[in-house]
């Protein structure tokens, strides 16, 4: 699924250092009232800064049963049992956006395709690798790689292994390549969040629509998902799902690897919708096809010490067709 991009090109505000002029202590007191006198007997040495919290992420906040459905109805649950296939996700995007103070023209891409292999087992968490991404021929070559950095970096090849209960909710992620990278987790739970269907607790029949809200991480951003399901069709072991997702992220600061010291990242705001249908079977709340439309769009704003900020934004729209093989 498509991440916020931050461009290659923005290391141009990364320039020359500088440093700002040191006030003199004398200036900076004349420029503010007088205050009571604040004495901190603290050595030096023995000050301690305090840690920025830690938040588990994702966390689901809620999820809501808003319509039942028609009779009957039955409490659905995934039930694990032996299957190996390959889900691939191939994507149509067409991009613009705005760098340097110039708004691009909309350029659709090659298609580009990656997705995993999957192999469940009913005693065992969902086995999951990352599929070697490839992409159509055609041109605007370099653009595609660009959009496909994060999956090349962090999950082409890896086998990860995923603990969900019945329902569908994602469990325990064991990284089996790189056990502590932070990176290739998130990166793993937002394409996991952008596919799987959840079910509701409650008894459910066709027509059915429940609402579950998570927050998540995401291209170093915290952003909140609402997605919003509706059972369409039921045909034996399989399920239709109707599928409306949308990902806000407020403005925050956020880390990108590779930037100086003197350089900060800031999310302005980032929209994503995606609506489509997806099919699902009965043993993994992966879906075994679908198609997908989405939308999304990002600002995010470089503040260096020593240039003006640069702002830089992404808009596009893709097609997404997942298959099983």
């Amino acid at each position: 699924m498509r991440r916020l991009l931050l461009l290659a090109a923005l290391v141009a505000i990364t320039g020359c250092g500088g440093k700002k002029r040191a006030v003199p202590r004398a200036e900076r007191d004349a420029a503010v009232e007088p205050g009571p006198t604040i004495h901190d007997l603290t050595p030096t040495a023995a000050r301690v800064p305090f840690a920025e919290p830690t938040v588990a992420l994702p966390r689901e906040l809620r999820a809501t049963l808003v319509e039942p459905g028609a009779a009957p109805r039955t409490v659905r649950r995934y039930a694990p049992s032996a299957e190996t296939r390959e889900l691939r996700v191939a994507m149509t995007v067409t991009a613009s956006g705005f760098h340097d103070g110039i708004w691009s023209q909309p350029q659709t891409l090659p298609v580009m395709t990656d997705g995993f292999g999957i192999t469940v087992d009913a005693t065992a968490p969902i086995a999951l690798r990352g599929l070697v991404a490839e992409i159509a021929d055609g041109g605007a070559h370099v653009e595609a790689e660009a959009y496909l950095g994060r999956w090349r970096a962090l999950l082409e090849r890896r086998r990860v292994a995923v603990a969900t209960d019945g329902r569908g909710t994602l469990g325990a992620i064991t990284l089996q390549d790189d056990p502590t990278s932070t990176a290739t987790r998130d990166e793993l739970v937002q394409r996991w969040l952008g596919l799987a269907v959840p079910l509701p607790v409650e008894a459910i029949g066709v027509g059915a629509r429940w609402r579950v809200v998570t927050i998540l991480r995401t291209g170093g951003a915290v952003v909140k998902q609402t997605a919003t399901y509706q059972l369409t069709a039921v045909d034996g072991a399989a399920a239709t799902v109707a599928v409306e997702l949308t990902r806000i992220g407020e403005q925050q600061l956020i880390e990108v690897p590779g930037l100086p010291a003197d350089v900060t990242a800031e999310l302005v705001a980032l929209r994503r919708v995606v609506k489509g249908t997806l099919v699902l079977g009965p043993g993994s709340p992966l879906p075994l096809r679908g198609t997908l439309t989405s939308e999304s769009s990002a600002h995010a704003r470089f503040t260096s010490s020593t240039r003006a900020a640069v702002d830089e934004v992404s808009d596009d729209s893709a097609t997404i067709v997942l298959t099983s093989k």
